[in-house]
């Protein structure tokens, strides 16, 4: 299945992506996948991902919410960038890798990191690399 711009998606209220499709398991949500969609509101992130790409969520203007689950280790540039109505996004413990700008123009959203993450922080609002000492973009 391609996803991108352009597709005909029709998805309204909470998008469910399958742990799997035709019998193989999805590990990863690819770059642009859902590109400037508008129509969902939520995602839900199956527990088999570990990764999401680069732009994957860019543009998603009805997007609201997510919860990345455990097991996703990395997320990619752009991730969710230009999410506006985006309020709250939880980054699991083991979560290692954040592209720049991931949640760049997402000016409501509250960012929370599990407490046994190892890498990551978020201090007055604005996610931290613990390991490297800096700002996440």
């Amino acid at each position: 299945m391609i996803l991108g711009p352009g597709s005909k998606l029709k998805q309204t209220g909470k998008l469910a992506i399958p742990a799997n499709v035709d019998g193989i398991l999805v590990t990863t949500i690819g770059a642009n996948a859902f590109y400037g969609y508008e129509g969902f509101s939520g995602v839900a992130i199956p527990k088999s991902v570990t990764s999401i790409g680069d732009f994957a969520f860019f543009w998603c203007k009805g997007l609201t919410g997510v919860t990345i689950p455990e097991g996703v280790t990395s997320i990619g540039e752009g991730a969710f960038q230009w999410c506006s109505k985006v309020k709250k996004v939880f980054l699991p413990a083991s979560l290692t890798s954040v592209g720049g700008q991931a949640f760049a123009d997402c000016p409501s959203v509250k960012l929370s990191v599990a407490k046994k993450n190892e890498v990551f922080e978020v201090v007055d609002g604005v996610l931290l690399d613990k390991v490297q000492n800096k700002l996440v973009e």
